[in-house]
């Protein structure tokens, strides 16, 4: 009750000093700080995050890894004539947040010298908790001798939730 006194004798002190004054009501009133575009609730919720190919290799942990043809399989609905390969493992996330994504770069290179022979992005949509291992196992086309090779998969990076 008190504050709305307050506020009522506010707003006569400032009406009598306008109408002593002279002052013109029509002008705009001036703020001395520019009005915020969001609220302040809405602007303290993060969004996703996206982490680094370091970040994903020191904050998840591969293991399980298989490199495999099922059948040379040639895609043709993708444009892609490369054989299909499949690749499986598991995921550990060894963080705090939950990963909503991962992406797993394969590099497949020649035994003998270590040049790289094909390399393949895959792409993991699947929800990680902390401290949770999830299996996968995908399609990849990679065009690769029938000998002398070897392959490795590292995390690319990842999308996490705050």
């Amino acid at each position: 009750m008190a504050a709305v006194r307050k506020l009522v004798a506010v707003q006569v002190l400032m009406l009598t000093a306008c109408l002593l004054t002279a002052c013109d009501d029509t002008q705009p009133e001036q703020h001395p700080h520019p009005p915020q575009t969001t609220s302040p609730a809405s602007a303290s919720v993060p969004g996703p995050r996206e982490w680094s190919a370091d970040e994903a290799q020191s904050l998840l942990r591969l293991s399980a890894l298989l490199l495999g043809s099922e059948t040379p399989v040639i895609s043709s609905t993708s444009g892609d004539l490369r054989p299909l390969w499949t690749a499986s493992g598991r995921i550990t996330n060894l963080s705090t947040s939950t990963v909503t994504s991962v992406r797993l770069k394969l590099i497949a290179s020649e035994r003998a010298n270590g040049h790289d022979l094909d390399t393949a992005i895959v792409p993991i949509q699947q929800v990680i908790p902390p401290a949770a291992t999830v299996s996968f196992r995908r399609e990849v086309q990679l065009m690769l001798p029938s000998r002398g090779w070897a392959w490795m998969c590292l995390p690319d990076g990842a999308t996490v939730k705050p």
